[in-house]
Formats: C-alpha cells, structure tokens, sequence
C-alpha cells in the first residue's frame, strides 16, 4: 500500500534527522528550535528570530546567526541563489501576498520570516526528488510524486523566489519551461501564480516581455 502525502513526508522528516544526527548536533540554540518548527510543521511560529531592528544586508544576517541552518537545508549547487536572492528581497514589497517592486526602504529585516520559508522549500526538494540539473521540473512541479498540492507547508512564496533566481541566473531548462507554458498551444504545461510572479520577480526582460504579452491577449 502507497503512503499517503502526511505519512511519505514524516518517513523523510525521520530518514533526514536520523542521517544529519551530527550536523544537527552542531546548531545554534536559535538555529535548532527553527529546525524542529520545520519538522513539526508550525510555521506559523517562526516569529522568534535572532536580532532586531534595521538589517542592512540579509546575508550577513545570516552569516551571522543561521549559516550551519543554511549548510543542512540547501542544497550545495543552490547557496549561490539563496545569496542571490536574499541581497535582492528588499526590492519587493513587505506583503507576503504581493512581490512588485518596492523602493520605500533599504531595511531587510522585514523580510527575515520570508528567507527562512526559502530554508524550508530547498529542504523540501529532497522529498520531492527534485533534480538539481533539471530545475525545469521543479518549476512545472513534475517533480512531484504527489502532484501539484506538494507542500503541507505552503512553500508557494518561496518557490517565487527560488524559481526567479533561476531565471537571472540563465537556467536554460528553467527559462525554457516557462516559454513553454506561455508560447505552447496544447496546454503542456501549466502557468501557475508562482511562476507569473517569479517572472516579474526576475530581471529578464524577454520573459517580461513575453508574460506582458500574454497578459494583454
């Protein structure tokens, strides 16, 4: 009998604690209480957080209180894009249910609730098996072995984030998904919210282009 969605993901919840003992062993305080609210899936309290008042660079921020939360939960290949995008979410707006563009400040930490949701969808992306020289499923979610509803812990934003930083990075399979979902004729693939927003999120302009284009038809 197949597991069902609760019970595939706390079968991988358990496989990743059993295997990672030691570099759990070594977090912070803070670092392994968010660690244990990612387990027991309360994201509504990560409210906790280390620091207050004005962030002016998100990576320090983290460099500072989280790096061994960083190295457990992201993938190698992927750091890079988290750097990317967390000196860049300060140009959307504090909205969790909006990502335009904003210029009211330079102060980041507002957005350090939003970062660690980006912590927990890379995580996630062991248990969906996703392919990290093939990011293109990820975005079109046929990565998924339990389809499009994949996440009990509503990683929808995050992905925004993780699938623009794709883009600005050049990922042919990711961009070339995308185009397939706004140029093809048959209904291939799906354009979901996320990706409309991680589009505009990005700074490529044949994308923005082409989605207005879209839009507009």
């Amino acid at each position: 009998m197949s597991l069902s969605f609760e019970d595939a993901l706390k079968k991988y919840d358990e496989q990743f604690i059993e295997t990672h003992k030691k570099e759990i062993a070594a977090l912070s305080r803070q670092e392994k209480k968010i660690f244990d609210q990612f387990m027991d899936d309360h994201p509504g309290k990560w409210i906790e957080l280390e620091g207050t008042g004005y962030i002016d660079d998100l990576n320090d921020y983290f460099d500072k209180h989280y790096s061994r939360l960083v190295r457990l939960l992201v993938p190698e290949p992927l750091r890079d894009d988290l750097r990317y995008m967390l000196g860049k979410l300060n140009k959307f707006q504090y909205d969790e249910s909006c990502c335009r563009r904003s210029f009211r400040s330079r102060d980041h930490s507002p957005f350090r609730r939003r970062a660690l949701g980006m912590l927990d969808a890379y995580y996630l992306m062991g248990f969906r098996g996703t392919d990290l020289n093939d990011m293109g499923k990820y975005v079109s979610r046929t990565d998924c072995p339990f389809g499009v509803d994949i996440s009990r812990r509503k990683t929808e934003s995050a992905d925004v984030y993780i699938i623009a930083a794709r883009i600005d990075k050049g990922d042919a399979g990711v961009i070339g998904t995308i185009k397939e979902m706004m140029n093809s004729e048959r209904n291939t693939e799906i354009l979901t919210a996320a990706v409309i927003r991680a589009v505009f999120c990005s700074d490529n302009e044949e994308l923005h282009e082409l989605m207005c284009r879209l839009l507009v038809a």
